[in-house]
């Protein structure tokens, strides 16, 4: 997606995807300005494409009596601006096809969506959220749909409707975790989850939270320990970087800064820590970037304070400095993994919030937080980045692994996105599904109009194929 902005009535522009670095507060604060003029002035994109996309300021009251203002398009509004903000893919280009129609359903404001648990449910002392089906994702492409979404369905969402899952160069620069902490909080405005709109009990963290977060989290926690209606239960959703998954904790620096325990039950931690998948990717990236952290730390130690020392050397320095260089730059450009979990916030202990995961769900994102499912399409990730390339990533969320769709989709080619799959594996059941999406890619969009590396297996090429 192109960095898209748009033009209240008021004359000043503001930046969907967040690079203008505008917090949610001062995102509300110029929409609520603008409001009153949109019926005058009508909204559009910064897209060069035609016809442009209809877009209006909407207000709305939530439950706890605030009020809210969204931009909003109008439907199929924006079915050709492919590099937009605003572009919606058709569902059989993702792993929304995975649910039903009532998991997913647009609203004036955004989009409700129905998840594994409920973010509010009446209960007895101590009463534990009622799950709303099995979290079993569908392994065979005959399994009926889903009728709720799972914690990584729901980052999944999140990520897409944030337009974290695409990229052109437009955007270089803009992506630190600070811009997308605010840009998560500002999509959690816009989602509703059964009658509760997401932003009332939503926490991104940043590596290092500050006093903004401190309070947030303060007031989840008051929310949630002393309700309004005794018996009310309250979940949290928190996402955040991840460290590591120990056997009953997810360990996140940044909910250590604010003393915030997150505590997970062992099957849990188990289904998190399987071998293969999403999950086995994002602690690789939790690793890698763990350790160019500590490189750049010790580099950063090992830099002269004040004045060289007697013994060293001009040339020793300039060594030195070129380390420190090196290492900031590898841990700028590594890898992390993301941490999206259902939490019910337990009364304070030892000076600690503790809180009670009851589901969550990891996944990896390349330095510019563009998710990949492996290390090949890390690779390519990367590559399209560094080629200045406009292009998404379709998200599965809790789709059949036998769903087929694009691994990713040039945005810049014309008229049409371009598909492209990166073949990973060399098993023999893998070697057979890749002979049937070649059959799919060859019937779908001709034997010319797709990309694909086999990275691994039969007929593989160490060079990746040239770009379209």
């Amino acid at each position: 997606m192109f960095n898209t902005k748009v033009t209240l009535p008021t004359g000043e522009t503001l930046c969907m995807q967040g690079s203008d670095g505008k917090t949610s507060a001062a995102f509300q604060k110029a929409l609520e300005k603008a409001h009153p003029r949109v019926k005058e002035k009508p909204i559009e994109c910064s897209c060069k494409a035609t016809p442009k996309v209809h877009l209006t300021i909407r207000k709305t009251t939530r439950a706890n009596g605030t009020t809210w203002f969204h931009i909003v398009r109008f439907a199929d509004s924006a079915s050709n601006h492919i590099g937009c903000f605003f572009y919606k893919p058709e569902k059989n280009k993702c792993g929304l096809n995975g649910y039903t129609d009532e998991v997913i359903s647009n609203t004036e404001n955004g989009v409700k969506v129905a998840l594994d648990y409920p973010l509010v449910w009446k209960a007895g002392a101590g009463g534990n959220a009622p799950r709303r089906q099995s979290p079993l994702i569908p392994t065979h492409p005959s399994s009926s749909r889903l009728k709720s979404m799972s914690a990584l369905g729901f980052l999944n969402l999140l990520w897409e409707r944030a337009g974290l899952n695409s990229w052109s160069p437009q955007l270089s620069g803009s992506r630190n975790d600070y811009r997308v902490i605010n840009l998560l909080h500002r999509t959690a405005e816009t989602i509703t989850v059964g009658s509760h709109t997401l932003s009332d009990h939503f926490l991104a963290l940043p590596e290092k939270p500050g006093d903004w977060e401190k309070n947030r989290l303060n007031e989840l926690h008051k929310n949630q320990v002393n309700p309004k209606d005794s018996h009310e239960r309250r979940l949290s959703v928190i996402v955040t970087l991840l460290d590591n998954v120990e056997d009953y904790k997810l360990v996140c620096t940044s909910a250590k800064r604010l003393k915030l325990t997150l505590k997970i039950e062992l099957a849990l931690a188990d289904s998190l820590k399987v071998p293969g998948g999403i999950s086995a990717q994002a602690l690789t990236a939790a690793n890698l970037y763990q350790q160019a952290s500590d490189a750049y730390r010790e580099q950063a130690r090992k830099q002269p304070r004040n004045q060289q020392k007697p013994s060293e050397t001009q040339t020793a320095l300039e060594s030195k400095s070129e380390e420190f260089e090196q290492a900031k730059k590898n841990w700028d450009r590594s890898p992390k993994a993301i941490v999206c979990c259902l939490a019910y916030l337990k009364p304070i202990s030892n000076g600690y919030i503790n809180a009670e995961v009851l589901d969550a769900a990891i996944m990896p994102v390349t330095a510019d937080w563009i998710p990949y499912a492996s290390s090949y399409e890390r690779l390519i990730a990367e590559m399209l980045v560094e080629k200045e390339r406009t292009f998404r990533k379709p998200l599965r969320y809790d789709a059949s692994l036998h769903t087929v769709f694009p691994d990713f989709e040039l945005l810049d080619t014309t008229p049409n996105p371009y598909p492209m799959e990166v073949f990973g594996r060399s098993d023999e059941k893998y070697e057979a599904r890749k002979a049937e999406k070649i059959i799919y890619y060859n019937a779908e969009y001709s034997t010319e109009n797709w990309w694909y590396w086999i990275a691994n297996g039969e007929g593989k090429h160490l060079q990746i194929p040239p770009l379209p």
